[in-house]
Protein backbone atom coordinates (compact mmCIF):
# COMPACT_ATOMS: atom_id res chain seq x y z
CA UNK A 1 0.00 0.00 0.00
CA UNK A 2 3.00 2.38 0.79
CA UNK A 3 4.48 2.26 -2.43
CA UNK A 4 1.03 2.38 -4.14
CA UNK A 5 0.12 5.83 -2.11
CA UNK A 6 3.24 7.15 -2.59
CA UNK A 7 3.20 6.77 -6.56
CA UNK A 8 -0.90 7.66 -6.65
CA UNK A 9 0.10 11.11 -4.60
CA UNK A 10 3.57 11.80 -5.37
CA UNK A 11 4.80 11.83 -2.01
CA UNK A 12 7.39 9.91 -0.24
CA UNK A 13 6.71 8.04 3.29
CA UNK A 14 9.63 7.76 5.55
CA UNK A 15 9.16 5.02 8.86
CA UNK A 16 12.44 5.58 10.30
CA UNK A 17 14.26 9.32 11.02
CA UNK A 18 17.36 7.99 9.66
CA UNK A 19 15.90 7.15 6.04
CA UNK A 20 15.52 11.12 6.04
CA UNK A 21 19.54 11.67 5.21
CA UNK A 22 19.89 13.34 2.14
CA UNK A 23 16.70 14.62 1.66
CA UNK A 24 15.59 18.21 2.48
CA UNK A 25 13.12 17.89 4.95
CA UNK A 26 10.66 20.46 5.45
CA UNK A 27 9.07 20.17 8.86
CA UNK A 28 5.40 21.62 10.07
CA UNK A 29 2.99 21.19 12.38
CA UNK A 30 -0.45 19.77 11.45
CA UNK A 31 -1.69 23.47 11.98
CA UNK A 32 0.50 25.22 9.75
CA UNK A 33 -0.88 22.04 7.06
CA UNK A 34 -3.92 22.95 7.91
CA UNK A 35 -3.65 26.77 6.76
CA UNK A 36 -1.39 25.87 3.76
CA UNK A 37 -2.63 28.47 1.12
CA UNK A 38 -1.25 27.41 -2.35
CA UNK A 39 0.72 30.03 -4.50
CA UNK A 40 -0.67 28.24 -7.87
CA UNK A 41 -3.91 29.73 -9.63
CA UNK A 42 -6.37 28.67 -8.46
CA UNK A 43 -8.11 26.83 -11.07
CA UNK A 44 -5.19 24.90 -11.04
CA UNK A 45 -5.23 24.12 -7.39
CA UNK A 46 -9.32 23.12 -8.18
CA UNK A 47 -7.42 20.46 -10.29
CA UNK A 48 -4.93 18.95 -8.01
CA UNK A 49 -7.54 18.37 -5.44
CA UNK A 50 -10.09 17.07 -7.33
CA UNK A 51 -7.52 14.96 -8.40
CA UNK A 52 -6.45 14.01 -4.77
CA UNK A 53 -9.75 13.49 -4.04
CA UNK A 54 -11.00 11.12 -7.01
CA UNK A 55 -7.46 9.18 -6.49
CA UNK A 56 -8.58 8.71 -2.40
CA UNK A 57 -12.08 7.30 -3.60
CA UNK A 58 -10.19 4.84 -5.78
CA UNK A 59 -8.40 3.65 -2.82
CA UNK A 60 -10.40 3.57 -0.27
CA UNK A 61 -9.76 1.29 2.84
CA UNK A 62 -11.49 -1.99 2.15
CA UNK A 63 -10.91 -3.43 5.93
CA UNK A 64 -7.53 -5.19 5.15
CA UNK A 65 -4.33 -4.84 7.73
CA UNK A 66 -4.02 -2.88 11.03
CA UNK A 67 -3.90 0.45 12.34
CA UNK A 68 -1.19 2.86 13.76
CA UNK A 69 -2.15 0.89 17.03
CA UNK A 70 -1.77 -2.64 15.66
CA UNK A 71 -5.90 -2.71 16.31
CA UNK A 72 -7.53 -3.90 12.59
CA UNK A 73 -8.76 -1.65 10.21
CA UNK A 74 -12.96 -1.82 9.15
CA UNK A 75 -13.77 -1.74 5.71
CA UNK A 76 -14.91 2.12 4.62
CA UNK A 77 -17.51 0.97 3.23
CA UNK A 78 -19.55 -1.05 5.92
CA UNK A 79 -21.99 1.99 6.74
CA UNK A 80 -22.73 2.16 3.19
CA UNK A 81 -23.16 -1.55 2.62
CA UNK A 82 -25.17 -1.73 5.68
CA UNK A 83 -27.75 0.95 4.43
CA UNK A 84 -28.20 -0.23 0.66
CA UNK A 85 -26.70 -3.48 0.34
CA UNK A 86 -23.06 -4.71 -0.86
CA UNK A 87 -24.47 -5.39 -3.77
CA UNK A 88 -26.53 -2.59 -4.92
CA UNK A 89 -23.91 0.17 -3.27
CA UNK A 90 -22.62 0.63 -7.01
CA UNK A 91 -25.25 1.96 -8.06
CA UNK A 92 -27.42 3.70 -5.47
CA UNK A 93 -27.70 7.56 -5.80
CA UNK A 94 -27.21 8.97 -3.10
CA UNK A 95 -25.84 12.20 -0.87
CA UNK A 96 -24.23 12.04 2.25
CA UNK A 97 -23.90 14.99 5.32
CA UNK A 98 -21.12 14.17 7.45
CA UNK A 99 -22.31 16.39 10.50
CA UNK A 100 -19.40 16.89 12.87
CA UNK A 101 -19.42 19.51 15.46
CA UNK A 102 -15.22 20.07 15.44
CA UNK A 103 -15.44 20.32 19.17
CA UNK A 104 -17.93 23.16 19.50
CA UNK A 105 -16.84 26.83 19.72
CA UNK A 106 -13.10 26.21 18.38
CA UNK A 107 -15.09 24.80 15.44
CA UNK A 108 -17.18 27.92 15.24
CA UNK A 109 -13.77 29.97 15.70
CA UNK A 110 -12.19 28.25 13.00
CA UNK A 111 -15.45 28.64 10.49
CA UNK A 112 -15.17 32.33 11.14
CA UNK A 113 -11.91 32.66 10.04
CA UNK A 114 -12.03 30.77 7.16
CA UNK A 115 -15.41 32.92 6.08
CA UNK A 116 -13.56 35.72 6.20
CA UNK A 117 -11.19 34.11 3.40
CA UNK A 118 -14.10 32.46 1.25
CA UNK A 119 -17.07 34.58 1.68
CA UNK A 120 -19.20 31.31 2.95
CA UNK A 121 -21.36 31.06 5.61
CA UNK A 122 -19.63 31.63 9.29
CA UNK A 123 -22.11 28.75 10.81
CA UNK A 124 -23.94 26.65 7.94
CA UNK A 125 -21.56 23.72 7.40
CA UNK A 126 -21.86 23.11 11.23
CA UNK A 127 -25.47 23.56 12.02
CA UNK A 128 -26.69 21.85 8.72
CA UNK A 129 -30.49 23.40 9.27
CA UNK A 130 -32.91 21.88 6.36
CA UNK A 131 -32.81 25.19 4.46
CA UNK A 132 -28.60 25.00 3.88
CA UNK A 133 -29.34 21.27 2.84
CA UNK A 134 -32.13 21.38 0.33
CA UNK A 135 -30.22 24.43 -1.25
CA UNK A 136 -27.51 22.55 -1.55
CA UNK A 137 -29.41 19.26 -2.68
CA UNK A 138 -32.28 20.68 -5.36
CA UNK A 139 -29.91 22.05 -7.92
CA UNK A 140 -28.43 18.77 -8.30
CA UNK A 141 -31.59 16.97 -8.33
CA UNK A 142 -30.90 14.90 -5.05
CA UNK A 143 -34.15 15.35 -2.80
CA UNK A 144 -35.44 12.38 -4.34
CA UNK A 145 -32.64 9.80 -3.59
CA UNK A 146 -31.56 9.40 -0.01
CA UNK A 147 -29.61 11.02 2.57
CA UNK A 148 -26.88 9.52 4.38
CA UNK A 149 -26.43 10.97 7.72
CA UNK A 150 -23.00 10.37 9.19
CA UNK A 151 -21.99 12.28 12.81
CA UNK A 152 -19.49 12.15 15.61
CA UNK A 153 -22.72 12.28 17.85
CA UNK A 154 -21.53 15.64 19.20
CA UNK A 155 -24.87 17.42 18.15
CA UNK A 156 -27.92 15.11 18.16
CA UNK A 157 -30.31 18.18 17.22
CA UNK A 158 -28.94 18.28 13.95
CA UNK A 159 -30.02 14.76 13.05
CA UNK A 160 -33.42 15.89 15.09
CA UNK A 161 -34.05 18.73 13.32
CA UNK A 162 -33.55 17.24 9.59
CA UNK A 163 -35.78 14.18 10.45
CA UNK A 164 -38.30 16.75 11.28
CA UNK A 165 -38.54 18.48 8.09
CA UNK A 166 -41.01 17.05 5.59
CA UNK A 167 -39.08 17.48 2.86
CA UNK A 168 -35.96 15.70 4.02
CA UNK A 169 -36.82 13.78 6.99
CA UNK A 170 -38.46 10.66 4.89
CA UNK A 171 -35.05 10.37 2.68
CA UNK A 172 -32.43 10.58 5.93
CA UNK A 173 -31.06 7.17 6.32
CA UNK A 174 -29.13 6.51 9.39
CA UNK A 175 -25.76 4.25 9.57
CA UNK A 176 -26.91 1.21 12.05
CA UNK A 177 -25.07 0.80 15.15
CA UNK A 178 -23.03 -2.12 14.32
CA UNK A 179 -21.90 -0.66 11.43
CA UNK A 180 -20.25 2.32 12.67
CA UNK A 181 -16.76 2.45 14.29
Amino acid sequence: WQAHFERTFCVKIFNHVKELEGWNVVDQDTKELFWYKSEIPLEDYVARQEYSLRALFRNYNTGEGKDASGVPVQDMCSGINAIFGEDHRSSAMYSVIHSRSLEGEPGYRMLRILSKRSGCDRAAALEMKPDYIKAILKPLGMMKHPIVFITDGQNPVILERLLSDPDLGPMIRTVPEEACW
